[in-house]
């Protein structure tokens, strides 16, 4: 298998996403739903075919134990009394984005160091969905079970996704290219015009949910109050909407909380303790991952008072950008010292790594 082939389609996987659930505005739920799993298996299929980088780190494994551990909490979501169903649905939703993480991974390797070339596709084809989409939804308010006039839903996803972008586009922006700093700004100023927009537009949503705050931190407390098990939680999808039928303490908006009531202590310490050494070691490198960081640093604040994670059009970059955040801090032999073509010194004691154009003028 063309590992670049595979890269290239996994690329355009956030652009299909995108469209899919544009056409389902017309077409309907059902067919979205089934068409964003099917797109999303051929993602995972996609990031398997390609493997890990070659170089496993402490990140990827911890990583790998969580996904794992979401997998298996099916087990205890149906023993604790919520139908397969609802773990099936929630998989879709919450499960399979995971694994654009290892996508994110895939763009490192120990020999050839970063592939720039296909990261800067993915966040292009990412920018760029993520502005049709918020241009669209604008004109239309909102499209394929995601509306403005819905509070858990629209009022946040639509500005999510240009704030998302606008971070994206740091990535261009810090870049020596012309051309990339210009796409780069462009496209910032788009992102932030449209998410401006969008937070207008929602407004009424937005008012409603802080005015009821009060009332979803009673609901917070009583979803953890009323946990099956402390140290394991109750299961994916156990304190989703789709469990609402089910479930008496349902957590509609705050994505943390619904984390901690579902994964328990265990699975939440899995995910925090990646996330965790992801801040403490990029401060090594924070311009090399700025972009990473900004998009991670979106996606727990908003997490505050929604699901960000379980929005099949938000949870992929966010995926994504963990896993560019793990690569960026463990760069490949020949990456070390140079970055943009300039010589920079190591750590106190090493020697001072130069760009071949320097060599060459020396």
């Amino acid at each position: 298998m063309n590992n670049r082939l595979v890269k290239e389609y996994i690329c355009l996987l956030y652009p299909v996403l995108s469209l899919i659930y544009l056409a389902g505005s017309f077409s309907g739920s059902r067919v979205t739903g089934i068409a964003v799993t099917f797109i999303l298996l051929t993602g995972v299929a996609g990031s398997l075919l390609i493997g890990y980088p070659s170089v496993k780190k402490t990140e990827d494994t911890v990583f790998s134990l969580y996904v794992l551990y979401n997998l298996l909490s099916g087990i205890w979501c149906v023993y604790y009394g919520i139908p397969l169903s609802v773990y099936v649905g929630e998989v879709t939703s919450t499960l399979l984005p995971m694994f654009f993480y290892y996508a994110g991974r895939s763009m490192d390797n120990a020999d050839a160091g970063v592939d720039n070339d296909h990261v800067g596709k993915f966040y292009t084809g990412f920018i760029l969905a993520a502005l049709i989409s918020s241009i669209c939804a604008l004109i239309c308010g909102g499209f394929a079970g995601y509306s403005f006039d819905d509070a858990s839903s629209g009022s946040f996803v639509f500005p999510c996704i240009s704030a998302f972008a606008l971070a994206a586009s740091l990535s261009f922006i810090k870049k020596d290219g012309r051309k990339d700093s210009v796409f780069g700004t462009v496209c910032a100023l788009l992102s932030a015009v449209t998410c401006l927009l969008a937070v207008r537009r929602s407004f009424e949503g937005l008012s409603s949910l802080a005015a009821s705050f009060s009332a979803k931190a009673e609901s917070w407390i009583a979803a953890v109050n009323n946990m099956a098990n402390f140290w394991m939680g109750d299961g994916l999808g156990s304190h989703g909407l789709r469990a609402s039928e089910y479930q008496d303490h349902v957590v509609s908006e705050g994505g943390l909380v619904k984390l901690y009531s579902e994964m328990g202590l265990i699975g939440s310490s899995l995910i925090i303790f990646v996330v965790a050494l992801v801040y403490i070691k990029s401060f090594r490198n924070i311009r090399q991952n700025a972009c990473e960081i900004a998009i991670i640093t979106l996606c727990l604040l908003i997490s505050v008072g929604a699901n960000v994670l379980d929005s099949v059009l938000l949870a992929p970059v966010v995926y994504f950008a963990l896993g560019r955040a793990v690569g960026s801090i463990y760069p490949a032999p020949q990456d070390i010292g140079v970055a943009d073509g300039i010589a920079k010194p190591q750590d106190e004691g090493d020697p001072i790594a130069v760009s071949p154009s320097a060599k060459e003028s020396s």
